[in-house]
């Protein structure tokens, strides 16, 4: 594509050739043609001297933080910042799905640009395997690379992904070796502009530092050194597998909970709080909740968190001090790209089951149930101005689809066959196609299939644990019509509110729980992700100087509930439902680090030496709440007995019901780092 220097580079995704589905990882390289396609076509645009500019890698990934200038692919937009220089960041944001969309968008149209070009010169050398080259062209989309899959939890990150060759299959029966694009991203001698050396420490004076200006490529789980630093993919691995004896943040098992968590929303939820659900879902700021102090005081939530935060925990356990766990240069690392590829490909399963949840032109319903508030973004962006509301027409810029018009949220909508054209799709699962037009009842069964897909298959959870005695508020008085209840057991959850700016970067807090034994179990984790403090995003800043609120829910896993009935010996149908909460959440503890293990504060009753107190502003807020489960009484399953309350898995869709807050969690004894 020829352009001029003023002229746009729309984003279009690939239009040549129809809709083609994106490929995990793994099984893009099982297509000879295709991968040799994809890898070339990524190595052309990474040249300085690739056309058109816009096109470049370095210019693409500079889009999404650093270094905080001006897109050459929208060179009609806004010549200077409309409201105080912010880049183009969309995080903490209702728009965080769907700006990614044609980001990733513009990747994958720019590759396969590329890749036709090597394809036809292939095909133009060696006649007689031109049709298998041009159709691989035709095909290629940009994979994603799928950490739900079982396989992280046995491996962590697959060996495609961090090997340093990978061995390309080239026309006339060749093999070649080429250093692994898909490892890291070479600046060369130069760091594009804005670029700075970051200090990760704690009050202690444990220290690490990010050579963000130094390091010629980008890097995960680094030494804290300058020059080429060792990678520690064992510690990265550990973290995915939760093989580690510390924090187990990120694990391949914490992950699946918490994407499952996102198809427990119960579909027929009134018209005027579709946007609502739509906040609570799309990011971490959920500013429709209106938490104060961790305590929520609008009636509207629904206790299953965002697509955002498993998003933000990735970031930080293949990051460690490597680029992938700060915002301003995450986006130069190959793999942020397979990464958002597969969070897209998690909103497009999730709106395909749930089309109605969507962010509207009238913004969300406040807590009085008459009068509604506006999404905005704290301190906009480059180009849109401070507190502009935000809808699905708000523009996406640097993002334009035509010469003349920005993307919006509206035109991201949806992969089915009649929405705007992307032209790609993705594979099944389990019998689900995001490109069906299902009746509400399929997809209804299809939100059932997603739920126990990615792990959250409450009886199997059930029945693998001991039967309890104790019934864990078998109260059912309130169960809804036509639902059965799902005896012996409890969904629990902790909802954390943490200050965005605590400590002017990113870090985590993690949930344990102390047996009787001293043994600490991993309950789960919220990240917070961040920029350091020297970041020129504007946006960030005013986020820090107005105390920014990052909101996570971790799900409580069911044998920890379990392990705390059987060792306090309240496994009684007499014990009351206060003692049995009061025990489990005396066995809590919890901590805040950085990435790479920098421990920031922790709650004192479990660790030994003094501190100085961590102050409240920068406390976390965590309340514990649970519900009951259950499921439609029409039984589908073969052997599915109707004279007990669920034995089997059902078919339908699991949902919450009898939601109990149970009060504020770990909010005293938190105190700062020790030596």
């Amino acid at each position: 594509m020829a352009l001029s220097q003023n002229q746009p580079y729309p984003v279009t995704g690939v239009i040549l050739g129809g809709t083609y589905p994106r490929l995990e990882i793994r099984e893009l390289y099982k297509k000879p043609e295709q991968f040799t396609l994809f890898v070339l076509g990524w190595e052309a645009i990474r040249r300085p001297d690739y056309r058109p500019i816009a096109a470049q890698f370095v210019q693409q990934a500079g889009i999404h933080g650093a270094p905080n200038q001006q897109w050459p692919g929208d060179p009609n937009g806004p010549s200077k910042p409309v409201a105080t220089w912010g880049g183009y960041c969309n995080h903490e944001s209702v728009l965080f799905p769907t700006w990614h969309r044609p980001s990733i968008l513009l990747l994958e149209q720019s590759i396969s640009e590329a890749a036709h070009k090597v394809a036809g010169e292939f095909a133009r050398q060696y006649p007689n395997e031109a049709n298998s080259w041009l159709e691989a062209a035709k095909e290629l989309r940009f994979p994603f690379w799928d950490w739900l899959d079982p396989s992280t939890g046995k491996e962590g990150l697959p060996p495609i992904l961090y090997d340093e060759y990978l061995h390309l299959h080239m026309p006339g029966g060749l093999t070649v070796k080429r250093e692994n694009i898909l490892a890291f991203y070479r600046f060369g001698k130069t760091r594009p502009d804005g670029f700075q050396n970051r200090k990760q420490e704690n009050s202690a004076g444990v220290e690490g530092w990010a050579y963000y200006e130094d390091w010629e490529r980008t890097y995960r789980w680094p030494e804290s050194t300058r020059i080429d630093p060792k990678e520690d993919y064992k510690a990265l691995n550990d973290r995915l597998t939760g093989n580690t004896t510390t924090s187990i943040e990120g694990s391949w098992k914490e992950l699946r909970a918490k994407v499952s968590n996102l198809f427990f929303y119960p579909r027929g939820i009134p018209e005027e709080l579709h946007a609502n659900v739509w906040d609570e879902f799309s990011n971490t700021s959920f500013q429709s909740g209106k938490l104060v102090n961790g305590k929520p005081t609008s009636p509207y939530a629904w206790g299953c968190g965002s697509l955002e935060q498993p998003h933000n925990s990735l970031h930080l356990v293949l990051g460690g001090l490597g680029h992938m766990m700060d915002n301003d240069y995450a986006s130069f690392d190959p793999v942020f790209f397979l990464h958002h590829c597969n969070i897209d490909r998690i909103l497009a399963f999730w709106e395909y089951v749930y089309p109605d949840y969507w962010i509207g032109n009238d913004g969300y319903l406040n807590p009085d149930g008459k009068t509604r508030g506006k999404f905005t973004q704290v301190d906009g962006t480059f180009a849109s101005s401070a507190q502009e509301p935000l809808t699905e027409v708000s523009e996406l810029a640097p993002f334009r689809k035509t010469d003349e018009h920005y993307w919006t949220s509206k035109d991201t909508r949806s992969l089915k066959s009649n929405a705007f054209p992307k032209y790609y799709t993705y594979p099944g699962l389990d019998g689900v196609f995001i490109d069906d037009s299902a009746p509400a009842e399929q997809r209804t069964l299809h939100r059932a299939i997603l739920q126990k897909y990615f792990g959250l298959d409450i009886v199997q959870i059930r029945n693998k644990a001991r039967t309890l005695k104790q019934q864990l508020f078998s109260d059912i008085n309130s169960l809804p019509d036509n639902l059965e209840a799902i005896y012996n057991y409890r969904h629990f959850i902790i909802e954390a509110e943490l200050v965005g700016h605590a400590f002017d970067g990113s870090y985590q807090l993690d949930v344990f729980y102390a047996t009787k034994a001293g043994e600490d179990l991993h309950v789960g984790s919220v990240a917070v992700l961040g920029r350091g403090d020297a970041s020129n995003c504007e946006a960030c800043k005013a986020r820090r100087e107005a105390g920014s609120r990052v909101y996570g829910i971790i799900p409580v896993p069911h044998e920890i509930i379990v392990k705390s009935v059987e060792e306090h010996d309240l496994d009684e149908e007499t014990v009351d439902n206060a003692v049995l909460v009061r025990t489990v959440k005396d066995g809590f503890h919890a901590q805040l680090s950085r990435p790479g293990g920098i421990l920031l504060s922790h709650n004192s009753h479990r660790y030994s030496g003094t501190g100085s107190a961590l102050s409240d502003e920068l406390t976390p807020k965590l309340r514990f709440r649970s519900a009951n489960v259950a499921a439609p009484k029409a039984p589908r399953l073969e052997g599915h007995r109707t004279d007990v309350p669920q034995d089997a898995s059902p078919e339908e869709p699991y949902e919450f019901y009898d939601w109990q807050d149970h009060e504020s969690l770990l909010s005293t004894n938190w105190i700062a780092a020790t030596a």
